[in-house]
């Protein structure tokens, strides 16, 4: 049988190894990154760099775990209603036509789950969210702003901004030419996977 030049064995890491080295271990010791939208029981919200999709958010585990099937069942269970929680805040709040999930851990290996709402100005409709052009960044202010307004969402606040106009932010397709091989754009986000 022949190998697939695509497929290359994956070097096996030490645990420790990968926790000391882990983004997402380090990000989750910072207690005031101003795009962290909720910390619940088992798990902490951020939004997420590219808000191509407004109000795109990771939901990343508190423990290091690689892979999704390693979690024992309690905190299999847990994590996933910290996921029913967030994204019942973001559909609420933002109003988007449909919200996208997603695990995948080929950049972070950390169990954490994407979250990307999806609106009718998407640039990819009725496809997946990516590639979707050059990634939207927002200033501090207004990932702060908006991970505010999602956090109190999460907490069923009333005193959240009004949503009645739809996402804090508005998508736009983009010009043209703007999509360039995804893996391009990929790379230098590999070491910076959120924010």
């Amino acid at each position: 049988m022949q190998r697939s030049p695509l497929i290359v064995p994956v070097k096996s890491t030490p645990r420790a190894a990968t926790m000391a080295e882990c983004p997402f271990c380090r990000l989750l010791g910072s207690r005031r990154h101003a795009a962290r939208i909720a910390e619940f029981e088992h798990s902490v919200a951020f939004l997420h760099l590219d808000q191509t999709h407004p109000g795109r958010s990771v939901l990343i585990l508190k423990r290091h775990f690689d892979h999704y099937h390693e979690l024992p069942e309690p905190l299999f269970t847990a994590f996933n209603r910290d996921l029913r929680r967030l994204a019942a805040a973001l559909l609420r709040e933002l109003r988007p036509q449909r919200l996208n999930y997603a695990v995948l851990g080929n950049v972070v290996p950390h169990v954490h789950w994407h979250l990307i709402p999806r609106y009718l100005d998407d640039p990819n409709p009725g496809a997946p969210p990516w590639p979707a052009g050059e990634p939207r960044r927002l200033t501090a202010d207004q990932y702060a702003a908006l991970a505010r307004r999602l956090g109190l969402a999460v907490a069923g606040r009333d005193d959240a901004p009004p949503s009645a106009s739809g996402p804090a932010f508005q998508s736009s397709p983009g010009a043209p030419g703007v999509r360039g091989p995804w893996l391009r754009r990929l790379i230098p986000n590999r070491l910076d996977p959120l924010l």
